[in-house]
């Protein structure tokens, strides 16, 4: 039988995922903003006097429920008390299904956008306890197909960061037999995927997105594929971040699948080039004139260019100044200027091939006017990749790539 607090806890997860103010009213004496804090700071110290663990844990249930009743204003007073007055925030702690309160805690936390020392500190706190909390050793890695439980399979559909979901149409799509996705989950947040990544078994390097999302298209025998294609990877939990998951994520998918499916040849991303754009025209004056005259009319009217068909005659130039982003852009410090590129870096990936008009889509020519860049994971250099890029920010890369630069 579920108990009393079970249920309680059961009711503050689920507010949290509903807008403040809606989920009932507040204690008499208090109102969503807190103007007054010393109604809350009277109620937390009676709390604190509990010594007896049933009625400790009712009390810091009954005060979890208060903080899902608060506006943002009310949030950010309440943490800024309990970050000032009580060093940690004991509310949550020690709850046996208090996991996921306080992961969305910290988001909470995360959305304040100006933080006096005292939040800082309390967000480094809890952030250190999740790094504990969420050690890779305590993590299951699942595999996630259309006999996946509705709730979690609803949840992907809601997380999906990179490249929408549509409906359950397109989800069945993305479960077909060629595919393969896997997610991270803690025994704590059993049906919480913390980190996922979707991929598809296909012959030859993907250099197309609208392939390896249409419907339509014939689906390929998984015995002779030669290639898994991971194509989106999406953070789930947003006060999981700085949280290292996703470093891991995609080698033990590799080691997994590899053994699953050993005729498989090749590993590797086709992923967005999500600054490029902006970072185009943000420097090319700083080329030559010969280049600055090959581009003129885009660099004016860069608006008028949205068509896979207006930027056809900038081709090779533009190739080529991708090329150059992907290895030269770089930021203090020697990583590279792409958030993405910097993630598989990391991972020990290398730069395989930039595919032009590989993602034609509003999204796709506002990030990279159309391009896209598959990553490679090659199992024999994927640990002398990650060391070359973290001791000296070099970007492997295979020689494709650096052919674009030819003539530049």
């Amino acid at each position: 039988m579920t108990s009393l607090f079970d249920r309680t806890i059961g009711r503050f997860r689920r507010a949290l995922r509903r807008e403040a103010g809606t989920s009932g009213a507040l204690p008499a004496g208090l109102s969503p903003d807190l103007p007054d804090l010393t109604p809350i700071r009277d109620r937390i110290d009676r709390r604190l006097r509990h010594t007896h663990p049933v009625a400790a844990r009712t009390s810091a249930a009954e005060l979890g429920e208060i903080y899902l009743k608060l506006d943002d204003v009310g949030r950010s007073r309440l943490l800024q008390l309990l970050a000032d007055d009580y060093a940690v925030d004991d509310v949550a702690n020690g709850l046996e299904q208090g996991t996921k309160f306080v992961v969305d805690l910290r988001a909470d936390l995360r959305r304040i956008s100006d933080k006096s020392p005292a939040l800082l500190e309390l967000d480094r706190n809890i952030a250190h306890l999740l790094h504990g909390w969420f050690d890779i050793g305590f993590l299951e890695l699942r595999a996630i197909d259309w006999n996946t439980s509705a709730a979690v399979l609803e949840k992907l559909i809601e997380y999906e960061a990179v490249h929408e979901i549509t409906g359950w149409a397109d989800l069945r799509n993305r479960m077909a037999e060629d595919r393969r996705n896997f997610a991270f989950f803690h025994p704590q947040m059993p049906d919480e995927p913390l980190i996922f990544v979707e991929g598809a078994l296909v012959e030859g390097m993907a250099d197309l997105l609208p392939i390896l999302l249409d419907p339509e298209v014939p689906l390929t025998d998984p015995t002779v594929a030669d290639t898994a294609i991971f194509y989106s990877i999406s953070n789930c939990q947003a006060g999981l971040a700085g949280i290292p998951l996703g470093d891991f994520l995609i080698k033990r998918v590799v080691a997994r699948l590899s053994q699953e499916l050993p005729q498989l040849k090749r590993f590797a991303t086709l992923s967005p080039i999500s600054g490029f754009r902006s970072w185009l025209l943000a420097h090319a004056a700083e080329s030559s004139q010969a280049e600055l005259e090959a581009l003129g009319p885009l660099l004016g009217n860069p608006d008028e260019f949205a068509t896979p068909a207006a930027l056809e005659p900038y081709k090779e130039e533009l190739l080529r100044w991708c090329g150059r982003y992907l290895l030269y852009a770089k930021r203090p410090g020697g990583q590279v200027e792409d958030r993405v590129e910097h993630f598989h870096l990391s991972n020990g990936a290398r730069v395989e091939r930039v595919n032009w008009m590989a993602n034609p889509s509003p999204s796709g020519m506002e990030r990279a006017l159309g391009m896209m860049v598959n990553y490679r994971y090659d199992l024999n250099h994927i640990d002398s990749n990650h060391e070359r890029y973290v001791a000296a920010g070099e970007v492997a890369h295979a020689a494709s790539v650096s052919n674009l630069l030819k003539g530049s």
